[in-house]
């Protein structure tokens, strides 16, 4: 596909193909599906056709926003919406890194406070929300906030990234303690993919989603829970529980 008008065709067949559409979709590409067209598993022709020149400019381009950028926030963001679509909503966004998603609910009439352990984000943040509103914390003390302060509080893929049991536990604690209304919480469950394929893919993405924050696959994919052990966790935080749903759009 490196000339535009360059096609690929390909029989595709078995649960992986949705996904393989969509990672090619991303680039400067028209996807047309030949032959069985219900949705669903079996096998389909998919024909690849090139836009534009898929160079290495385009190559790092897609990299830089469906990797490093996750397009896939914008999913999370559509997913939250509702909740957060109330003006004046205090919102804390616990480990909300750069504050990019922070902006979003700021757009949306939320007053919002970001909580982060990273120093080189905890200073992004604060360029794009305000040193008021930006909290560098050492991931193992109480929150610098009172309790019952905040309507919503946001702990968005984060939970698996705390190294420790214990301060696992202390942010479940605080977060139950600051929050006077939800705690929305979003975790990877690679594990409960809807066939073995797709588990094996999404196990091998998550793991490697680690190395980028400099953390070692080997220990933390042992922060992956299931569901079960996560509900105890809640559980025992005083946090009950209303709701669970999956993301569309991911493995």
């Amino acid at each position: 596909l490196k000339a535009p008008g360059g096609r690929l065709l390909t029989l595709l067949e078995g649960d992986p193909c949705e996904f393989l559409v969509g990672f090619v979709s991303a680039f400067p590409v028209e996807v047309r599906v030949h032959g069985r067209q219900q949705p669903g598993p079996g096998p389909r022709v998919f024909e690849f056709v090139a836009m534009q020149p898929t160079t290495p400019a385009v190559l790092e381009d897609v990299l830089k926003r469906e990797v490093f950028d996750e397009r896939s926030h914008g999913r999370y963001a559509d997913l939250l919406r509702p909740s957060l679509q109330c003006p004046g909503l205090r919102v804390l966004d616990v480990g909300g890194g750069d504050g990019h998603m922070a902006e979003w609910w700021s757009d949306l009439g939320c007053e919002v406070c970001l909580l982060e352990v990273d120093p080189s984000c905890a200073r992004a943040a604060e360029q794009r929300l305000g040193a008021d509103r930006v909290a560098l914390h050492d991931g193992a003390s109480a929150w610098p906030y009172e309790t019952d302060c905040f309507d919503v509080c946001l702990l968005l893929f984060v939970l698996h990234h705390i190294a420790s049991e214990e301060s696992l536990r202390l942010t479940l604690r605080e977060a139950a303690r600051v929050c006077r209304g939800k705690v929305l919480i979003m975790e990877d469950q690679p594990r409960g993919a809807a066939s073995q394929g797709l588990c094996s893919l999404a196990v091998a993405v998550t793991a490697e989603h680690f190395r980028p924050f400099g953390q070692d696959p080997g220990q933390y994919m042992r922060n992956i829970r299931p569901d079960p052990v996560w509900r105890t966790f809640f559980a025992a935080a005083g946090l009950q529980l209303t709701r669970s749903l999956a993301i569309p759009g991911t493995l």
